[in-house]
């Protein structure tokens, strides 16, 4: 009798064992008794239920891929007719893509007591290791409501160049608001307008709006996850905790899926149509390869850790778009997130001295600007020289040949050697001075003139900025020097400096005859207050372009 007792007590026991669906734990199950064991489901809810509550908390992540290559398929004859992004020797893999590794990690801070202002920090650092060489990345990042900012600590050398070209060195362990759509307002310019035209059609307010609001719309919509497997309860941080396997619940993806992609092809039209089936064949095949696991507090309910792992090769997935062999590469990804601090206060505000990257682009636009500027400067003065020596050069020619140099030229003429009319020079070149150039006067051309024995010769010019030791500004030259028409020119027979109003005085037509005051009153000794300063009815100018006296009558 008691033998039957004792019988049927243990036949009931392992009835409600088996209820459990659970077994000893030295295969990873955890031995609970039916009816007060929670089912995942309702632990799961709670879980959501309690994260979405908690006012505080921090995270850490801890991301690592794996990306490997056999240098012996890249090699192979079918590789030679692949589409594979390159063909590859198996040199340059052995050196730099046989193994490289990407591992991220990241410290988050959350606070989200005010639900209408979620506030979130970060410290990022990522690195990548390739053949023998290793990329350190780190970065910091907040955001508040609306507003992101950045701070980029440590990045590659290389990285670091390339960035500079673009925002400068000022981007570095400085706080940069990341604000897109200010960018719509920054003066176009090299990278400027790649940045602008991304914000524009990408990143505008209006398509951020639709995006956030269907982003909220699928909150809670669709249980992706669901239990596949219970585990042994497990300790983490000192809190019991249960321990699932996770699985993607086919159909909720299915479904999340075809809305997501539904809401994409409306909002981009011209986007080619793919094909879904395929695409969710295949990441559904991929999902499950997936190992998922997830601990939840026994007692609060609070997400204590997620950890996932996959290996797989992409040359099984057709819808990736890529042409690779069967074991040419190999990828492996795991991922691991850890919460702690639940409910303990955490700050996180604006940070200080802030600028924004609308505000660097701009900058370094500006700074680009002036740096074409300047060359384009450097390029007109180096051209004026260059001409102005092309014509003391056919000067020289012609005083060879005739004993003299030319009355008057301007630009346009023609350099004679004699009176045959053999040109030395088709063209005397013009000076091409910038339109907002506040060295030179817009339209200031050279000034040329002869002395009385016509045995020497001054041209000024001007130059906008320096080039080969002569200073920007007005310049003069004669058949053997070249002076600083500000400082040494010798104006009034001794040695005098001159301001910008006395040169533009100096420089002036007062009677608009086409001879500045400088070449009338000191060269010519004509009335620069009269266009025909001895009243033979022709203009000073043209007399002396004809080689007459316009002074008198009579030629020079």
């Amino acid at each position: 009798m008691i033998f039957k007792k004792l019988f049927l007590s243990v036949l009931f026991l392992s009835f409600l064992f088996s209820l459990t669906g659970c077994t000893i734990p030295f295969i990873n199950k955890e031995i609970t008794l039916p009816f007060f064991e929670k089912k995942p489901e309702v632990v799961l809810e709670k879980m959501r239920e309690k994260m979405d509550r908690v006012s505080y908390y921090k995270f850490d992540v801890d991301f690592s891929l794996n990306f490997k290559t056999n240098s012996d398929k890249i090699d192979s004859p079918e590789t030679s007719n692949s589409s594979f992004i390159i063909p590859l020797d198996s040199d340059l893999v052995e050196q730099y893509f046989k193994d490289w590794t990407l591992n991220l990690k990241i410290k988050n801070q959350i606070d989200q007591k005010d639900k209408d202002n979620k506030k979130q920090k970060n410290d990022i650092d990522l690195g990548i290791l390739f053949g023998n060489g290793k990329w350190n990345f780190n970065f910091s990042s907040v955001n508040l409501e609306d507003k992101q900012y950045l701070r980029i600590n440590e990045v590659p050398m290389i990285v670091s160049m390339l960035l500079g070209q673009f925002v400068g060195e000022e981007v570095y362990n400085s706080w940069i608001e990341v604000n897109f759509e200010a960018l719509e307002s920054v003066d176009s310019f090299g990278p400027v307008s790649f940045y602008s035209g991304f914000s524009d059609s990408l990143l505008n307010q209006e398509r951020q709006k639709d995006m956030g609001d269907f982003s909220d719309g699928l909150e809670g919509k669709y249980s992706l996850l669901e239990v596949k497997e219970r585990l042994s309860d497990e300790e983490m941080d000192g809190n019991k905790c249960y321990h699932y396997k996770i699985k993607i619940n086919e159909e909720e993806f299915k479904k999340f899926f075809y809305e997501v992609q539904e809401f994409i092809n409306e909002d981009n039209p011209e986007l080619e149509k793919i094909d879904e089936e395929k695409i969710i064949s295949e990441v559904l095949k991929l999902a499950r390869q997936l190992d998922i696991n997830l601990w939840v507090d026994k007692k609060d309910f609070y997400l204590r850790k997620i950890d996932f792992s996959l290996s797989f090769d992409p040359s099984q997935f057709d819808s990736f778009g890529l042409d690779i062999p069967e074991e040419a590469i190999s990828m492996e990804v795991k991922g691991e997130t850890r919460y702690y601090d639940f409910d303990k206060p955490v700050n996180i505000e604006k940070p200080e001295n802030s600028t924004t990257i609308s505000e660097i682009i701009e900058k370094q636009a500006k700074k680009a600007k002036e740096e074409l500027e300047r060359a384009r400067i450097q390029a007109r003065s180096s051209r004026t020289l260059a001409d102005v020596k092309q014509i003391q050069t056919a000067l020289g020619l012609c005083y060879a040949d005739t004993g003299e140099y030319p009355s008057f030229i301007e630009s346009g003429d023609e350099i004679f050697s004699n009176e045959k009319g053999h040109a030395i020079i088709k063209e005397v070149p013009s000076i091409v001075i910038g339109e907002d150039s506040d060295i030179c006067s817009s339209g200031f051309d050279y000034i040329y003139g002869t002395n009385k024995e016509k045995n020497n010769y001054q041209i000024i010019y001007c130059l906008e900025g320096e080039t080969n030791n002569i200073p920007a500004g007005y310049n003069m030259v004669n058949k053997s020097s070249n002076y600083d028409y500000y400082s040494n020119y010798d104006y009034y027979k001794n040695e005098k400096s001159f301001n910008n109003d006395e040169v533009i005085q100096v420089l002036s037509d007062f009677d608009d005859d086409g001879l500045c005051n400088y070449i009338e009153t000191e060269v010519y000794k004509t009335d620069p207050m009269k266009k025909d300063s001895d009243g033979d009815g022709y203009n000073d100018k043209d007399e002396l372009k004809n080689g007459y006296n316009p002074n008198g009558e009579g030629k020079l």
